[in-house]
């Protein structure tokens, strides 16, 4: 094989590579947050934008407005931790201070909240695709 050869086969192979590593990138699922890894939301919940969300929690506050209901909540109910604000863009739904509920949604930071909610600052924002009414754990 001559220089040039080598120099091909080379490029091929670089170019095989990266296409791979490519293709390699996409796809991936975005992380789900539980009861088993919510400490990591909580301490830093701006690194998980679109991150999901699936945990059960006891309702603390409640307002509503036209546009929606807009609840906290602490996902560690039995520690009074883990505090979360749940935005519901359904001003229909009926949740009252001490309900547990089942939340799934998205994470989202940077979501509005009402001037009521404002000063939880902290706290993780999930904007909920459901919320269900739960039993309260025994004890």
């Amino acid at each position: 094989m001559g220089p040039g050869a080598w120099s091909k086969l080379f490029a091929a192979a670089l170019l095989t590579l990266l296409l791979l590593c490519l293709a390699g990138c996409g796809g991936e699922e975005p992380i789900t947050f539980t009861r088993e890894n919510y400490e990591e939301l909580i301490a830093n919940p701006t690194a998980y934008d679109g991150a999901n969300v699936d945990i059960v929690g006891r309702v603390t506050v409640v307002e509503s407005d036209e546009d929606g209901v807009y609840f906290h909540m602490f996902a560690d109910p039995a520690n009074d931790a883990w505090p979360t604000i749940v935005v519901v863009p359904d001003p229909s739904l009926e949740v009252a201070e001490l309900d547990y509920v089942r939340v799934g949604g998205v994470v989202r930071p940077e979501q509005m909240l009402p001037e009521s909610m404002s000063g939880f600052t902290e706290e993780p924002i999930v904007v909920a695709s459901s919320v269900a009414p739960v039993e309260p754990p025994p004890g």
